[in-house]
């Protein structure tokens, strides 16, 4: 008795007919706690008969109970169980009811047959609950997870036929970095609750929204309107019409969007938001494409050759199937050869020699880029140091790097190890970086920069004038040239504006101590009008396109004048 009496748990043996013949000391202490008078609380009661007059949220339960004890006092089982809620005015409680029939040598009704137990599980319930919320509700802004998401739509369509003319929506908010750069991680994290809520006010009716991750929300719509101005593109994007208060500051947002419409085909949630996610891929990587992109099945054949693509580029990397061709810089007024950009190809195999345009920005996306970038510069090192071996004039080299070399912390180390295994003086090494380094502009990467810079190594700034640049970051950033972009070069003859740009960016390259370089220079009349407005470097197809090793190394051993005679403009 004082062991049943120690347990935790309610306890109360029945006689064959459920009638209560003792209870012990937890089973009398549950019935003090809620305002029982009796004492004994129970004993002398049919257990069957309390479970038969339970009333409201417990009557179901009561009657599985009843089911379940008759079964166990009429020896058809030996043991029942069920958990169910026991709530009170206060707090929320569990419990679980287990029935085990007693083994017993006289089967008379005032003989025990069966002990019924009542276990408090409400602790175990409430973490239930709460690993339940963690795996599907968004913590930051209460919306649901991409699993609550998914759950929930699916659960929304168990009431209805597939709408076929409902559509997931997903976006991304575009500059929550900078936001929480400039105003710290708690206005990001109130700004994202803020468009949560927003985009619930504006969806209407039988929308759902969740926080997939990060800065991307879903969003599901079960109808659309024949009324533009109705148009659920034209709902969800009002969220982002106007600023954002958050702590007392006005915040301008916008996104980038992804959608497929159900149509005709029932196809899995999960599926649906693959293909809102595939088209807000394109969305965000096509800028020309505006905001909206609709899933089309092009997408999923895009999708497959990417896939393929980046198996293929991690298996050239290890084959060896990437060379590197070199265009001629050269002295415009001499057409002396001064220097060279290392051009990454890559020979495919089956489908040949391929340009960087069909591949980089794929590597890019995979990230690839990191090793296939380090490769290059060691590549370009090891020929310097095969010219320079035969004896010929060692130009200056040029590789272009990708901000994703960057990322890991320790390209500079990467590009001295190069440079040590080949016994390269850092002064014959230029990285070309193009201006999207403003785009991504960190402490970090400036630091990377100015440790490469005091290596000895040239620093040059690619593509200058598409869009990034500032006279800020150009002061901050050690570059020693910058070269003007192909589309302001091409057009210097006939563009009043194009020239002023040229003009603007000698300016400003004297400014800051820096060399000038014009690409894409495809005739006579271009390099002479460079010469006018004092550009002394350039390269194009005018003076070559870009060559082989081989045949790049017969320039320098001829130590060519470009361009080669009957050379023509390509």
């Amino acid at each position: 008795q004082a062991l049943i009496n120690a347990l935790p748990a309610h306890i109360a043996l029945l006689d064959n007919d459920g009638n209560i013949l003792d209870v012990n000391e937890q089973w009398k202490h549950f019935g003090a706690e809620n305002d029982n008078p009796d004492p004994s609380y129970g004993i002398g009661s049919n257990y069957l008969q309390i479970c038969t007059d339970a009333t409201g949220d417990c009557q179901p339960y009561a009657q599985a109970t009843i089911e379940g004890l008759h079964s166990v006092l009429n020896g058809d089982r030996d043991m029942f169980t069920l958990e169910y809620p026991c709530h009170s005015p206060e707090e929320f409680r569990w419990f679980r009811v287990m029935a085990n029939r007693l083994s017993t040598q006289t089967s008379t009704e005032q003989s025990a047959q069966a002990v019924v137990m009542h276990v408090d599980i409400t602790e175990r319930k409430l973490a239930e609950q709460e690993l339940n919320r963690l795996a599907y509700q968004d913590p930051l802004t209460g919306l649901p997870s991409r699993n609550g998401f998914v759950r929930s739509v699916e659960a929304e369509l168990e009431q209805t036929f597939w709408p076929s003319n409902a559509m997931v929506i997903m976006l991304d908010i575009k500059g929550l970095r900078e936001v929480n750069d400039a105003h710290g991680y708690s206005t990001g994290d109130q700004l994202l609750a803020d468009i949560g809520r927003r985009l619930g006010t504006l969806a209407g009716k039988g929308a759902l929204i969740g926080r997939i991750g990060g800065d991307e929300f879903a969003v599901y719509l079960p109808v659309q309107t024949e009324d533009a101005d109705k148009q659920p593109e034209t709902r969800i994007a009002n969220a982002f019409e106007t600023p954002f208060e958050v702590n007392g500051q006005a915040i301008e947002m916008d996104a980038k969007f992804g959608y497929t419409l159900f149509g005709e085909q029932s196809r899995a949630i999960e599926n649906l938001l693959r293909e809102a996610e595939l088209a807000l891929f394109r969305s965000r990587h096509h800028e020309q494409l505006g905001d909206w992109t609709a899933y089309t099945p092009e997408l999923d054949r895009e999708t497959h050759e990417r896939i393929e693509m980046t198996r293929d580029l991690r298996r050239a990397l290890d084959n060896g199937e990437f060379q590197l061709h070199f265009q001629p810089k050269v002295k415009l007024d001499t057409g002396k050869l001064v220097a060279a950009e290392a051009l990454i190809r890559w020979h495919h195999p089956e489908r040949g020699l391929q340009s960087p345009a069909s591949f980089i920005p794929i590597a890019e996306q995979s990230q690839l880029i990191a090793p296939i970038g380090d490769w290059a510069v060691d590549e370009a090192c090891r020929c310097l140091r095969q010219w320079q071996d035969a004896g010929l004039d060692i130009v200056q080299m040029s590789v272009n790097v990708s901000l994703v070399q960057f990322s890991l912390g320790h390209f500079p180390e990467i590009v001295r190890n190069a440079l040590e295994a080949h016994a390269i003086s850092p002064s014959a090494l230029s990285l070309e970086i193009t201006e999207s380094v403003f785009e991504r502009e960190s402490p970090e990467l400036l630091r990377q920069l100015r440790l490469l810079h005091e290596m000895g190594v040239r620093l040059s700034l690619d593509d200058f004038g598409t869009g990034y640049s500032s006279l800020l970051y150009l002061q901050q950033y050690p570059f020693d040239e910058i070269k003007i972009d192909k589309g302001f070069v091409s057009n210097l003859v006939d563009n009043t504006y194009s020239r002023s740009i040229v003009t603007t960016v000698m300016g400003l390259a004297g400014a800051l101590q820096a060399d000038v370089v014009a690409e894409g220079i495809e005739s006579p009349a271009v390099r002479d009008a460079l010469l006018r407005l004092g550009c002394y470097f350039g390269q194009g197809f005018y003076f070559s396109m870009p060559l082989a090793a081989e045949d790049f190394r017969w320039l320098l051993e001829k130590q060519s004048i470009l361009p080669l005679t009957g050379h023509s403009a390509s």
